[in-house]
C-alpha cells in the first residue's frame, strides 16, 4: 500500500470523530444567524438533532467506504482491528474533547440567551432608553463576537456607531467592546457606561448624575 494511501486512510480515521459536530455547529451557527431574530428555541433543537443524526449517517458511510478502499489497496491490517482502534479514538476524543467543548459552548450560548435579563433598561424617556439599548446591544454583540473567535475591537461593533440622538457613544477602551460610555452632547442628560467583566459575568451599568433622566440614586441604571 502506497504511502499517499496510508496517509489519507489514517488521517480520515483521525478527523472523523469531528465530523458529526462539525456538520452540527456549522449548521446551527448558520440558522442562527439568519433566524437570530425569531424565538425558534424549539425549532433550532429538533434541526440540531437532525444535524448530528446526519452527521453520525455520514461519518459511518465514510468509514465503510475508508475500510473497503483500505483493503483494495492492499492494507494488512484487520478488519478486526481497524474497528477496535477507531473504537477507542472516539471514546478517547468524545471524553477528552468533544464532550468538555459542548458543555463549554452551551454554557456560552445559556449566558447570552439570559444577558437580556440584566442588561435591558426598564421603561424611560425615548431618547434615554435609546442610548440605553445601544449600550447593551453592543456588549451583546461582542459577547457573540468572542463566542465565534471574531475580534472584539470598539470600533467592530455596529451598535456602537449609531447615530444617537443627544447622545454618543466612546470608547473606554479600543481593543475592547466590553465596555463603552454614552456621552451627553447637551445639558439635560448625563453619561451612562457599561462593563462586562467577561470572567465573572458581571456587568456594572453606571451613570454621572442621579438628578437626570434614566440615573438611579446610586448612580446606577
Amino acid at each position: 500500500m502506497r504511502k499517499k494511501d496510508k496517509f489519507i486512510f489514517f488521517i480520515g480515521g483521525a478527523i472523523s470523530p469531528y465530523i458529526p459536530f462539525i456538520i452540527l455547529f456549522s449548521g446551527v451557527s448558520f440558522l442562527t444567524a439568519i433566524f437570530e431574530e425569531l424565538n425558534g428555541t424549539y425549532f433550532l433543537l429538533i434541526f440540531s438533532i437532525f444535524l448530528l443524526i446526519l452527521g453520525f449517517i455520514f461519518t459511518y458511510k465514510l468509514h465503510r467506504y475508508q475500510i473497503s478502499k483500505y483493503f483494495k489497496l492492499g492494507g494488512k491490517l484487520s478488519k478486526k482491528n481497524i474497528k477496535i482502534w477507531a473504537r477507542n479514538w472516539w471514546l478517547l476524543n468524545f471524553g477528552l474533547i468533544i464532550l468538555p467543548s459542548i458543555v463549554i459552548l452551551s454554557s456560552i450560548m445559556i449566558f447570552i440567551s439570559n444577558l437580556h435579563l440584566y442588561l435591558e433598561p426598564g421603561p424611560l424617556d425615548s431618547t434615554v432608553a435609546a442610548i440605553k439599548n445601544g449600550l447593551v446591544n453592543g456588549v451583546k454583540e461582542c459577547v457573540i463576537s468572542e463566542a465565534d473567535n471574531q475580534t472584539t475591537r470598539f470600533g467592530d461593533v455596529q451598535s456602537f456607531q449609531g447615530n444617537y440622538t443627544q447622545f454618543k457613544i466612546e470608547s473606554l477602551d479600543p481593543n475592547s467592546c466590553f465596555k463603552a460610555k454614552a456621552v451627553p452632547t447637551n445639558n439635560q442628560n448625563t453619561w451612562f457606561q457599561i462593563d462586562l467583566n467577561i470572567e465573572t459575568g458581571g456587568v456594572a451599568k453606571t451613570c454621572g448624575d442621579s438628578s437626570k433622566p434614566g440615573c438611579d440614586e446610586e448612580n446606577t441604571w
